[in-house]
């Protein structure tokens, strides 16, 4: 199928009706907040290369013609190694959870879109999505569960670390067994799940690195 004469975010809206989603019930699918969702079909922000993958996956759509469609609508552009693979409207900080756990995972985006509305929250069931996301999007929190299936979460925090050493990495576990050699990365903090309001309010009070 081609789209010709369209922009990327009318053909975003016009391929979630077509599927007869809301915009929650797509956000779920691709584990990022509503508000995201709604700023990428008003053209204020657009999602980045690995979230345009997950959505044409959720829309059966064609992955080459989305990210060409952004491409024309110059929303992604080429970047260098040090520079965010897509484009923003505005300086929205992103932040990312990563839990093994569907359910899990979809809460957490959630309470966290709740509790920090000013950042544009995603969520990522493998680890190797995240550092890939971390790569082409400057991530200034990251929310990360110990166990996971790929690698544990201290070795995620190695990998996250090394490609944005300012990114602070709070990890999440169902276990305070954990919280010893938790304490031994250069993480940020360490939140008993499940979270919670409080809990992420008291996390953002004493980031490792602050928010200028």
């Amino acid at each position: 199928m081609f789209y010709m004469d369209i922009n990327f975010p009318e053909l975003l809206r016009s391929l979630r009706l077509k599927k007869n989603l809301t915009q929650q019930q797509l956000a779920d699918r691709v584990f990022v907040d509503r508000s995201s969702l709604a700023h990428w079909e008003l053209g204020r922000r657009t999602p980045d290369a690995v979230t345009i993958s997950r959505l044409s996956r959720c829309l059966d759509a064609d992955v080459s013609e989305l990210l060409n469609i952004a491409a024309k609508d110059s929303l992604l552009e080429p970047k260098g190694p040090e520079s965010p693979g897509s484009r923003s409207n505005d300086d929205t900080p992103n932040a990312i959870v990563v839990d093994p756990d569907t359910k899990q995972l979809l809460r957490s985006v959630s309470v966290l879109s709740e509790n920090i509305p000013e950042f544009s929250v995603s969520g990522f069931l493998r680890a190797s999505e995240a550092v890939n996301y971390a790569r082409t999007v400057p991530v200034v929190i990251a929310f990360c569960e110990i166990s996971l299936k790929e690698k544990n979460g201290m070795e995620l925090c190695r990998d996250l670390l090394d490609v944005n050493s300012r990114t602070n990495v709070i990890f999440l576990t169902d276990s305070p067994d954990y919280s010893l050699n938790a304490w031994k990365t250069k993480a940020s903090g360490f939140i008993l799940k499940p979270l919670s309001s409080l809990e992420i309010q008291k996390q953002m009070r004493k980031l490792r690195h602050p928010l200028s």
